[in-house]
């Protein structure tokens, strides 16, 4: 057996369609690769883009074929979903952010919304697998990872990316689009090339010597 193949998504913000041709391109690329494969996705499910809702029913049906483990991970659109809907104040925020779009796709169906809050209430923060460590948007430089807020691995930005160290593993992320991307560094890799803004829906794949890019546009 190879060595583990990991597939990395970054944010998706609503573009369903998008999603869909992106797993058809990650089902093609395993199938020539030997090992197991693990699929992470970034967060950033929903807002912005039109089919919020579609993207997590996709989401939740579990792997692409010749994906043996999916994980996906909470973004901070997802937690301010989950906010409004808890009563804390985070409504208007939300709206000005994209949740109108999302509010728009589920139309009067309260079963599924209801269904997918408390999926994305069970969704984690991070993520380690060897030497890369999967999060929505960064880590605070030089704290050790049991000691991680989940507001920081969900919303933090300059502190995060302006800095240069050596964490110790690679850290994987999307949150803030770059637009000619993946963005590649020593200690970090980028993944979210501002799919819902034009830009393609990007996938880094991990595991060899030198990082993978899938992108669907």
């Amino acid at each position: 057996m190879g060595c583990m193949v990991l597939y990395a998504v970054g944010d998706i913000h609503g573009c369903a369609d998008l999603l869909l041709e992106l797993r058809q391109k990650i089902s093609a690329d395993a199938a020539k690769r030997d090992g197991p494969k693990k699929l992470v996705f970034l967060g950033d499910y929903v807002d912005r883009g039109p089919h919020s809702a579609d993207v997590i029913d996709i989401l939740m049906s579990g792997p692409p074929q010749g994906i043996d483990e999916q994980i996906c991970l909470r973004g901070n659109h997802e937690q301010m979903m989950l906010d409004w809907h808890g009563k804390r104040d985070w409504l208007a925020s939300w709206l000005l952010n994209g949740g109108r779009q999302t509010r728009r796709s589920y139309g009067k169906d309260a079963a599924r919304l209801g269904r997918h809050l408390k999926w994305l209430d069970g969704l984690p923060c991070l993520h380690q697998d060897g030497g890369h460590v999967f999060v929505h948007a960064g880590i605070v430089p030089g704290r050790p990872l049991a000691h991680q807020r989940n507001i920081d691995l969900i919303w933090i930005r300059e502190a995060f990316l302006l800095d240069q160290s050596d964490h110790g593993f690679v850290v994987v992320h999307g949150h803030t689009p770059v637009r000619h991307g993946p963005d590649i560094h020593q200690n970090r890799i980028n993944v979210d090339t501002g799919a819902v803004y034009g830009g393609p829906l990007s996938c880094v794949v991990l595991g060899g010597r030198k990082p993978g890019v899938l992108r669907v546009k």
